[in-house]
């Protein structure tokens, strides 16, 4: 996995995202953008992936094992560093805010806040509408969005390899950064609904168990339960949401052998 792409990277921040191919929901590739992007390609050996990218890895992988190792080839500081996934709904304006914001509050772990339109886990970390334009702490940041600056990361970059599914990383976090926040000026979709915990993972592990095994080997603690859930008409919403696209998978899924067979 070496970086690649033509464009001499210049600016302040750097966006990483992994994606299957050209598969990206974001707009991360405005004329104003004012960070490099680093995309991992993950659908196979070969790059196929947007080709704006300053820097261009391509293997199969999950995304923080690769971070890890890709970090250590692009080589350039910059002042701050998000790791998106695949399927945040988000402009590049919105970036560009996202990141001038947390240089402007100084902050060290944050992440977007989520629209009411989206699936997530966390009720804290949907937006606030009281808190406008502003950045709040939150007792964690999730995996898929976090955005470190260099020396948080320097912190936390220890223990991206440690977790191959990513899970039991954001309560680790919590040990190495303070405060963490969410910024409720800018706001973003996540289009899609956990598909990774039925995953099997090269170890034998399904992400729980990773994510039990990491706080076990740390002494951590589940997250505080009056910290999870959130309001009945929240997490009924939050049920039909991930309902429907159960539904959608599985239609999808048999549109797809459907088209195979035929």
């Amino acid at each position: 996995m070496s970086p690649g792409g033509t464009n001499q990277p210049h600016r302040p921040f750097l966006l990483y995202c992994p994606s299957f191919g050209k598969r990206l929901v974001g707009d991360y590739f405005g004329a104003d953008r004012m960070f490099d992007v680093a995309i991992h390609d993950y659908s196979g050996d070969v790059y196929a992936g947007p080709k704006e990218a300053e820097y261009q890895f391509a293997g199969p992988s999950h995304k923080w094992p690769a971070i890890d190792r890709n970090l250590h080839a692009i080589g350039k500081e910059y002042q701050y560093y998000a790791f998106f996934d695949d399927d945040i709904v988000v402009s590049t304006a919105q970036i560009n805010e996202l990141f001038t914001t947390g240089q402007r509050d100084d902050l060290g772990l944050f992440q977007a806040a989520l629209s009411p339109a989206s699936v997530g886990t966390y009720f804290f970390l949907f937006k606030k509408k009281q808190m406008e334009g502003t950045s709040r702490a939150v007792p964690l940041v999730e995996i898929m969005m976090p955005v470190f600056s260099r020396s948080t990361l320097e912190e936390c970059r220890g223990t991206f390899g440690m977790s191959e599914s990513g899970w039991g990383l954001d309560l680790l976090w919590r040990e190495y950064a303070s405060p963490l926040s969410v910024v409720d000026g800018v706001v973003v979709g996540h289009a899609a609904p956990v598909t990774s915990s039925s995953w099997v993972l090269s170890s034998g592990l399904k992400p729980i168990e990773e994510k039990h095994r990491i706080l076990a080997e740390n002494d951590l603690r589940e997250l505080d339960e009056r910290f999870l859930g959130g309001p009945l008409g929240w997490r009924l919403g939050q049920w039909a949401l991930k309902f429907f696209y159960r539904i959608e998978r599985t239609w999808l899924r048999r549109k797809s052998v459907e088209s195979r067979d035929g």
